[in-house]
């Protein structure tokens, strides 16, 4: 499935998942110059289901400092599933809100899908 804009409409992005690790190629530097370009063709949906997230944090983040902010979440979040003998079932993601690109500030959440 494919989803085309109408002529004139621009795009926008409001849920990002970044996998891996910080630096590990998919950081915030090197995805949000993405987020701000039109895709080179038709952008590609797809509707899936995913289990419940064990661990996942909330916060209201100036965009200047959602790296550092990532980094510490993520890192929290790994600790607590650890701790609690949890098993993650998928690559750590977030949803970002588009007022954090858009007005420099807003939700941010990270996840790490999972089971017990």
């Amino acid at each position: 499935m494919a989803a085309v804009d109408p002529p004139g409409e621009p795009r926008t992005h409001a849920l990002v998942f970044l996998h891996g690790q910080p630096g590990s190629g998919a950081d915030w530097q090197q995805v949000t110059p993405n987020l701000l370009q039109p895709p080179d063709g038709p952008t590609a949906i797809e509707h899936r289901s995913v289990p419940a997230a064990p661990a996942a944090i909330v916060a209201v983040v100036d965009r200047p400092d959602i790296l550092a902010w990532w980094q510490g979440a993520l890192g929290e979040l790994r600790a607590t599933v650890r701790a609690q003998g949890l098993h993650a079932t998928g690559p750590s993601g977030g949803v970002f809100a588009s007022e954090l690109f858009q007005q420099d500030r807003g939700q941010a959440t990270v996840f790490i899908p999972g089971r017990a």
